[in-house]
């Protein structure tokens, strides 16, 4: 049986659980020798790497699921980008920012109109 967007997802949050189990380890073990701690380090991040991947792998399933409308959200994140590196105005750099990851949240939903509505919204933001 393949694995589903969901599962992927599963994944992504139990390695990141993992991460975070590891840095609660450390905080309750700080006369760690430079040796353990560094080990331990390289373990912690190649749990966020996992997760990483994983989070990866839950999109293009998503994507590959819902076929979705891949050209208007390259657009949109192109240009939001470019938007973000070029604003002066806080309250416009973070309300944009805050759009792109209303897009990323609606994107891993797979819903067409949650990603739609975040796509008009970024826009929204980025013309005003």
């Amino acid at each position: 049986m393949p694995l589903t967007a969901d599962d992927f997802r599963s994944f992504a949050d139990q390695f990141s659980g993992l991460a975070r189990s590891i840095v609660a380890f450390e905080a309750n073990n700080p006369n760690l020798s430079d040796g353990d701690f560094h080990t331990i380090d390289r373990l912690r991040m190649a749990a966020l790497d996992y997760s990483d991947h994983f989070l990866i792998s839950a999109i293009q399933e998503t994507l590959k699921d819902l076929n979705a409308p891949l050209q208007q959200i390259s657009d949109a994140t192109n240009r939001m980008n470019v938007a973000l590196r070029n604003l002066k105005n806080v309250g416009k750099a973070i309300a944009l920012a805050t759009a792109g990851i209303q897009l990323g949240a609606a994107i891993m939903t797979g819903q067409l109109g949650a990603i739609g509505g975040a796509i008009g919204s970024l826009v929204n933001v980025m013309t005003n």
